[in-house]
């Protein structure tokens, strides 16, 4: 099995936060790299945000489907 080289196929990974804003202000004090701020998906259902890992890939925050009321 070989190793997988860096932009080889690999787009991101993506979690489930409550809060982005809350989370990246977390990551940002712990001195994590913030490539995206919080924002609105393009629709306007999700706020998400990218941040790269120790490794510079990218890891999407997103939080859950904020559904009509």
């Amino acid at each position: 099995m070989g190793s997988v080289q860096r932009g080889g196929a690999f787009g991101h990974l993506a979690l489930m936060v409550q809060d982005v804003p809350q989370a990246v202000r977390y990551l940002e004090e712990q001195g994590v790299r913030i490539k995206t701020p919080p924002k609105q998906m393009n629709h306007g259902k999700r706020t998400i945000a990218f941040v790269f890992d120790p490794d510079e890939y990218l890891i999407e925050l997103v939080e859950p489907l904020a559904l009509p009321t």
